[in-house]
Order: structure tokens, then sequence, then C-alpha cells
């Protein structure tokens, strides 16, 4: 019951339903169908993090364009400029690499590319020399890549990059504990960034404070409660709703991202007027299900400290509600004093309606992107801000 002419104001988009996932997944075909032509359009699929995959068209070569020149505007904060060289941590497939090699380098890009395939001691030391003999001023990475290579660094007591100007990272969500350990090892700022594949929403974190700046020209945001009410209040938070500029052939319009944010300030000191999020919580998906039906975000455990100096890797794992798996990758010099320790703080910040396995890996499974996700969530998470 709403049609294109009665869109007179930005508050009018609130009329028009919700999008999810599933109501684009079920109805892919029709908005090929209405689409002008069928001719330079091309089918994105996403990576399915929050248990739902998702395929969808965009316009071949423009939508990725587009999406490249955001993200180099929104590295300028960091000093980035067009040309600069920097090392790239983001997959375990090197595009341009050959014969399965686990690094090259693309002179036209300006990047030394580094696989996340099989990050062991053994390799992490030849990326080191590699990134040392390149001095590339940038490094451009997933969270969970850099972070991976700062725990390396810290541990073997290796001399950090004295060229480097700044670490890029995003595509995941960068927790706390991640951006003091990189800035820590590294002795420069961490500049994150919060999208999409579905290039709906895009923000960027401010150079001066620690919140992100919605971009305005490249989607509306809105935030919700469980019940679809909107959620404006500094501090609170609710599920990102998304409408996005960018897509001519597949649409989102108040799409659901399941993706949790908290209102930030009206106004930022840096000067920018974009919309504010305080922080990004992270996915549905990367909360816990306490017995209780509490939501635990995995970043309110807070890792950092030297509770895990003896551990190279760890990931929660759940498919029962008030119960989580927590696999570890353990040093040589682990004991049992660690894995006392270990469960007492774990279980402490869970409370008592979350019961706490220890299990031990050889290696941490990566998922096909590369990526190393922090919490793997079976069960379906319903947000509830009751």
């Amino acid at each position: 019951n709403f049609h294109p002419d009665d869109l007179k104001t930005l508050d009018d988009i609130k009329r028009i339903p919700f999008t999810t996932k599933q109501i684009i997944q079920e109805n892919i075909a029709r908005y090929k169908e209405r689409y002008h032509t069928t001719k330079g359009i091309q089918y994105v699929t996403t990576g399915g993090s929050a248990g739902i995959p998702l395929g969808f068209f965009e316009e071949k070569y423009v939508a990725m364009a587009r999406e490249i020149a955001f993200i180099y505007r929104l590295w300028e904060r960091a000093g980035y400029r067009i040309g600069d060289k920097r090392v790239v941590i983001r997959g375990k497939d090197i595009k341009g690499a050959k014969n399965g090699a686990y690094s090259c380098v693309l002179p036209i890009r300006r990047e030394l590319r580094l696989s996340l395939n099989c990050m062991t001691d053994e390799r992490l030391s030849v990326y080191i020399k590699m990134i040392n003999d390149y001095r590339a001023p940038f490094i451009h990475a997933f969270p969970s890549s850099i972070t991976i290579l700062a725990d390396y660094i810290k541990r073997k007591r290796v001399a950090p990059f004295p060229f480097l100007k700044a670490i890029l990272v995003g595509s995941e969500n960068l927790y706390d504990w991640q951006k003091e350990l990189i800035e820590d090892v590294f002795g420069c700022r961490v500049y994150s960034w919060y999208g999409h594949s579905e290039k709906a929403v895009l923000a960027g974190g401010c150079e001066e404070h620690g919140h992100y700046h919605i971009f305005p020209e490249y989607g509306i945001v809105e935030l919700i409660d469980s019940d679809g009410n909107q959620v404006t209040q500094r501090g609170c938070s609710g599920e990102i709703v998304a409408t996005g500029f960018n897509n001519y052939v597949t649409p989102f319009i108040r799409y659901r991202t399941m993706d949790i944010g908290v209102v930030g300030a009206e106004q930022c000191s840096c000067g920018r007027n974009y919309p504010i999020l305080e922080k990004i919580e992270g996915r549905l998906q990367e909360l816990l299900v306490s017995n209780d039906n509490r939501l635990i975000p995995i970043s309110s455990l807070n890792m950092h400290n030297t509770l895990f100096d003896n551990i190279r890797q760890f990931q929660f794992y759940q498919e029962r509600k008030g119960e989580v798996d927590l696999n570890l990758v353990r040093a040589g010099s682990y004991s049992e004093q660690d894995d006392i320790h270990i469960r007492r703080e774990i279980s402490e910040k869970l409370g008592n309606s979350m019961r706490l396995n220890l299990k031990y890996l050889d290696k941490i499974p990566q998922t096909s992107s590369g990526k190393f996700r922090l919490l793997v969530q079976k069960l379906p998470v319903k947000y509830n801000d009751k």
C-alpha cells in the first residue's frame, strides 16, 4: 500500500515494510525480471555469517567502483592516498598468485597480498620479512588476521614495523581487546569501518573518537527494537535497518541487517554532520544465549589480558542454550593452571546461567573467505531488548 509518489520526506520511508534476507532470497527472480536489462549485471553471494546465505544481483563493475570510491574516501582519514603501498591480509586464495602461492606483489595496485591459509608461526615469520622488505605504510586486513600477526609479534618479541602509519580493518567486527592489542603491538592507529557485501550501509570510524560516522549519501540507517519500533535515545541499542542507494538491480529497502548498533551523540567534535553509531555490538550470531534467554555479546568477555598468554587461538562454539564450548589451540607452555584460570574468569563473566566447556583443537577452522570467527553460533538468535 505504498507508491513511490508517496515519498515526500525521509520519514515517509518508515511506512514501507521491512525487508529481510529471506524475502530477498525468495523473490530474487522478480528483482531480476523488473530490471530494464539483463546485461551488465552479476550475481553476488554473501558468506552467510549470520546463518542465512544470501544471493542478489548488482550492476557489474559499477557497484564495486562506487564501493571503492567510498572506501578510499574513508581511508583518507588515516592519511591514505590513492597510489600508496599497502599490505593486504584478507583471503585464503590470493588473486594474481601463481601455482597456489601464499603471496604475491601486484605492482599496478601497489599491493603485497598475503594469504590467510595456514597462518603458522613458520609462515608468519616469512610474512614479517616480506612486510619489512616491501615497506608499505598501510596494512589492510580482517581484524582476526591482523590480531594473529600482532599476537605472534608480541610472543616472539619481534620489532614492529617503523614505517607503518595505520592499520585499516573491515569486513568483521573489531572488538575492543583486538584494537588495544593491535595498536599496542604496531604503535599506530587502527581505523575500522562497518559495512556488508549487500552495500546498503557504510559507516567509518572517527579519527578523533571511537564511534562510527554513517555515510548519509551511501544509505539511510535506522535502529529498531525487537517490536520494530524506532530506537533513537543515545546509548540504546537496536537492530540496524538499512536502505541503500547503490544497487538498482536488487534494491535493499528497510533491510534488516541482523546487526546490533548503539545510538551515538547528535554531533561530533570532528565537525562531520553525519549520523553517529556509538559502536557496533556485532551480529545477532555474535551473541551467546543463556539458560534464562539473556543475550551475551561476545565483545563483553574482553579477551585482551594475560589469561590467554599461552593460547595461540580460541573460538567460542554454541549449539545448546545455556552452554558454550571454548575451543583452544594451546601453546607448548600451556599448563593445568591456565585451564583453571581460563575456566574461572570466563565463567565469572558469563554468569551462572551459562555453562562453559573447554575443548582443545590443533587449529581453528576458517570460513570460505578466510575469516576466523570468534563465535560460531548454531542457535537461531532473536534480538530481544526487553
